[in-house]
């Protein structure tokens, strides 16, 4: 098994910073964290992966489910201390660990396996009750091979069991590092050479509406000044009398006033 200060060695150190999320938490504030959460540190895990890897889906599971099970005890946060750890606090000496962070580090391993190696299987967070008219009290880990699920579940006494419950919530994070419209690589941009001043002057005399006008309004908002609205003889457009407005200079890629 591969130690505890292996993987710590290879993640970013532990900085020991906590924020207050929410006074009082319910059930969805904390599967939104947890989901929030994992993407955060989705780099850190990219980091350790492969000492959890062995291109065999149940024998890596039972790698992760083992690695937590015998290297972190558990010792459940209070309801009105309800907290979500990097990598590096949930393996620090000392921080109470409960499903949430087993999950979280189970959770950020097999995602940057399939993210780095491309594997079929799927995985996702099960948050489940076990008492009709109970709230979601416990997450894990499931995988699904094609086949049949793999529960990951170091709260439990063996690997893979099984626990009954009455109902669940299946959620999985959306990737904030794919998303890049068709596919995934992008066009190399070409080197280009603008005439600033000539630039500013063209945008600011060319019609603008819907998303450019919204430019504009943030640029004033940043301390540039903002194009008085424009004169248009189309239906619907409103009209101006303002005073005209002293435009910025670009010089050397700053704005100053001329």
């Amino acid at each position: 098994m591969i130690s505890v200060k292996t993987i710590k060695d290879a993640l970013p150190p532990f900085r020991n910073e906590k924020v207050l999320i929410k006074e009082r938490q319910g059930t969805n504030d904390i599967i939104n964290e947890i989901l929030k959460t994992h993407n955060l540190y989705e780099a850190d895990y990219d980091q350790i992966y492969g000492y959890f890897d062995t291109g065999d889906i149940y024998s890596t599971c039972r790698n992760i489910w083992e690695f937590l099970k015998y290297n972190l005890t558990y010792n459940a946060e209070s309801d009105g201390e309800q907290s979500v750890k990097s990598p590096s606090a949930i393996l620090h000496d000392g921080e109470k660990i409960d499903c949430k962070h087993y999950s979280l580090f189970s959770g950020g391993v097999l995602d940057a396996i399939k993210r780095n190696e491309g594997d079929s299987w799927q995985w996702f967070y099960r948050f489940v009750s076990y008492y009709p008219g109970e709230d979601v009290g416990h997450v894990f880990v499931v995988v699904n091979d094609g086949k049949e699920e793999i529960w990951v579940d170091p709260v439990l006494t063996s690997f893979d069991q099984r626990k009954k419950y009455y109902s669940k919530i299946d959620r999985k994070p959306m990737s904030l590092v794919r998303i890049s419209g068709i596919g995934t690589a992008q066009s190399a941009v070409p080197n280009v050479t603008v005439n600033k001043e000539v630039a500013w002057t063209s945008f600011l005399t060319t019609p603008l509406v819907g998303a450019a006008c919204t430019w504009i309004h943030e640029l004033g908002v940043k301390g540039l000044p903002c194009p008085p609205p424009l004169q248009s003889t189309s239906p619907g457009f409103p009209t101006s009398k303002r005073a005209p407005t002293i435009w910025p200079r670009i010089v050397q890629g700053s704005a100053q006033r001329a």
